[in-house]
């Protein structure tokens, strides 16, 4: 036996980050959906505060770009570093 980990070892870490990433994606896809809809003729007068349209674009935009791309990255970063002989000083498992 070889005091190496086992390949492809997954985290908790990994898996949390990984769960943010693919939330926030869904969460700023149903937003773009909203967006679409609140557009509607019918829809459109029951949001009367003008802005509505603005402030969910961002937040769809912010999920969906800033969030996603911060959160993927460091899940890969985490499941790279728990395959890596390095993981003997971090325990990534707990």
């Amino acid at each position: 036996m070889s005091n190496l980990p086992e390949r492809n070892r997954w985290s908790p870490a990994v898996g949390r980050w990984l769960l943010l990433s693919v939330l926030c994606l869904l969460f700023s896809g149903l937003l773009a959906l909203l967006l679409g809809i609140s557009r509607m003729p019918g829809i459109a007068k029951l949001f009367t505060d003008p802005l509505i349209i603005r402030r969910a674009l961002v937040v769809h935009v912010d999920l969906g770009v800033s969030v996603w791309f911060t959160a993927f990255p460091v899940a890969v970063f985490y499941w790279s570093l728990a395959n890596t002989p390095m993981s003997r000083w971090a325990d990534f498992r707990s």
